[in-house]
């Protein structure tokens, strides 16, 4: 037995309907269900869109014209013609939301910062040339040598600090052939000028050296071609950051000198006696770099009475330093001075 199949009611497709369509080609599934072809739902499928835009792009005016009524040749095309501008239209949309809007925006931010992005580089530049200058004194300083060897090279991102006081400070992890450490590097802007106020080099077992900075404004000025030992350090410039250090262990440390130092007071002892407990209340403390600042409110306790220790410190060339206490006991109040780096 043999099976016929009936075609006779098969819409038959003009010769001039075939062609590319840009409407199916661009829109896929949205323009089928809008034109009847609902194999353009396979376009939704991940990894058949790709495929499906094009085989709408060769099929799409045959289908469209089989599976809806039109009263025209003429008519078809201009339907599919308004399908091809909208098509064309939500494509353009959509590149400019979703390329253009976002460089643009990146480009107007990058353009809104470049004068602090220009003020950074300009802070950058002369500590650059300092930390090359310290390092060079290191390498002709004998118990830097004994220690280091030579030469001496960065290890790791510099970082760089300012206080609104007109103060810079930088930390640059350095190394040399026979041990690691930190410089460090305390500088003052005057008349538009960074200039060099102290340089120190910490080595891995806390030891320090201090660095002779005499006549350092003019020795750079001589001595620019040293830089190129700190090649490395212009590539800091993109993470020259104030990235909190790994500090709260000195912190802590300091909070317990400063107290032990307190509490031998004679003036503290004489109201809470030789077993004074103490509890923090409060805690802040805030971290830029090298430099940083510490602040404890601190409950004390002993021979039956009580009291309130207000403390503050800061942190300077990587070392904390008590910037001033209080300690009210009943009606008396004691003051403890800032102390001063040696």
């Amino acid at each position: 037995m043999s099976v016929q199949l009936n075609l006779e009611n098969q819409k038959p497709v003009p010769d001039g309907v075939k062609g590319w369509n840009w409407g199916a080609f661009m829109l896929t599934w949205i323009w089928g269900i809008c034109n009847g072809t609902l194999i353009s739902l396979l376009a939704l499928i991940p990894g058949v869109h790709f495929i499906m835009m094009f085989v709408l792009g060769i099929k799409g005016n045959e289908w469209a014209w089989a599976n809806k009524n039109w009263d025209s040749v003429e008519q078809f095309h201009r339907a599919q013609r308004k399908w091809a501008t909208w098509a064309v239209c939500l494509w353009l949309a959509a590149v400019f939301l979703f390329i253009c809007v976002p460089f643009g925006l990146l480009g107007w931010g990058a353009w809104t910062e470049w004068p602090q992005i220009r003020a950074m580089m300009g802070d950058f530049d002369p500590h650059r040339r300092y930390c090359n200058y310290a390092l060079g004194t290191a390498e002709r300083d004998q118990r830097c040598n004994a220690y280091f060897g030579s030469p001496l090279q960065m290890r790791g991102p510099a970082e760089i600090a300012f206080h609104r006081d007109g103060y810079g400070e930088v930390s640059l992890p350095i190394r040399g052939p026979r041990g690691e450490g930190t410089l460090y590097l305390r500088t003052q802007r005057m008349a538009n000028e960074w200039r060099l106020h102290r340089a120190e080099i910490e080595t891995a077992a806390k030891e320090r050296f201090k660095l002779a900075t005499e006549g350092a404004q003019e020795r750079m000025r001589e001595s620019e071609e040293r830089v190129a030992n700190l090649v490395a350090a212009t590539r800091a410039e993109k993470t020259w950051s104030q990235r909190e250090p790994n500090g709260r262990e000195e912190a802590e440390e300091f909070y317990q000198e400063a107290l032990a130092r307190i509490k031998q007071d004679p003036n503290v002892r004489e109201f809470l006696g030789d077993n004074i407990s103490a509890r923090v209340e409060n805690a802040h403390m805030n971290f830029r770099g090298p430099m940083g600042e510490a602040d404890f409110r601190v409950a004390l306790q002993g021979n039956g009475q009580s009291g309130l220790l207000s403390m503050q410190g800061y942190r300077s060339m990587g070392r904390w330093f008590l910037n001033g206490a209080e300690v009210q006991l009943q009606h008396r109040t004691f003051q403890f001075p800032r102390q001063e780096i040696d």
